[in-house]
């Protein structure tokens, strides 16, 4: 078959379609990273929120059991890295605080009383 000399053969992708696909893949991880930040940042809190409660629920089986207070040591927590987490009990106020510093840029702090 004979092609016109109009008709050029495609051996592959133009310079423009490659800087438009660019662009997209750009655009599109643009809006997702901001969005994964976001789901990384509330899975924390939840992880944070289920281990003060854990903590409560120890704290208040602790002060039934013994009636006196219980420290950090009592509450018998098991975290996945005890570098990452710093435990607090306030015998005055009854209450048991936990930070997050696995991230130092974003320090998760959570207070429950019992």
């Amino acid at each position: 078959m004979l092609l016109d000399n109009n008709m050029k053969s495609s051996t592959g992708f133009s310079l423009i379609e490659t800087i438009v696909v660019g662009v997209i893949i750009a655009i599109l991880a643009a809006i997702s990273f901001p969005l994964y930040d976001g789901y990384v940042a509330k899975s924390n809190r939840d992880r944070l929120h289920n281990i003060v409660l854990s903590a409560k629920t120890a704290a208040n089986t602790h002060f039934r059991k013994t009636g006196t207070h219980p420290d950090s040591a009592d509450l018998n927590l098991f975290f996945d890295d005890e570098n990452d987490f710093e435990v607090s009990v306030d015998d005055e106020a009854r209450s048991i605080t936990i930070r997050d510093i696995s991230d130092p840029d974003n320090v998760i702090e959570e207070t429950a009383h019992y």
